[in-house]
């Protein structure tokens, strides 16, 4: 009996999707225009500081089911961002700020 789990077939595990590219039908920030318009969606936005859910949902990845895949993309989408506004303004557009209540929670400052 004490063999029998060896032969077992395991459960395989969960992966994530293969490709990690940034989606098109958000308007992928690799290219000029979809840059434009993600930068232009964030100047936008009412309030200068958002948490992680509100940025998710400015840059269209609140959808995604897999927290992990959505801090990936998160990552990737804020890079872009910035590195495309650094060139227009020479800074950058979100900055990531720590919360003065919970050290543990990451705010995002969008700084036009």
């Amino acid at each position: 009996m004490g063999g029998l789990w060896w032969w077992m077939p395991r459960k395989a595990k969960e992966e994530e999707p293969e490709s990690l590219e940034l989606p098109l039908e958000i308007g992928a920030v690799d290219e000029e225009e979809g840059m434009v318009r993600m930068v232009a969606r964030l100047l936008a936005h009412p309030t200068p500081v958002v948490d992680v859910h509100q940025l998710d949902e400015l840059l269209g990845i609140a959808g995604l089911e897999s927290l992990d895949y959505r801090r990936v993309r998160r990552s990737r989408y804020i890079k872009a961002v910035n590195q495309q506004y650094q060139v227009q303004a020479g800074k950058e557009l979100i900055v990531r700020t720590k919360s003065e209540v919970d050290k543990r929670i990451i705010l995002y400052r969008i700084s036009p």
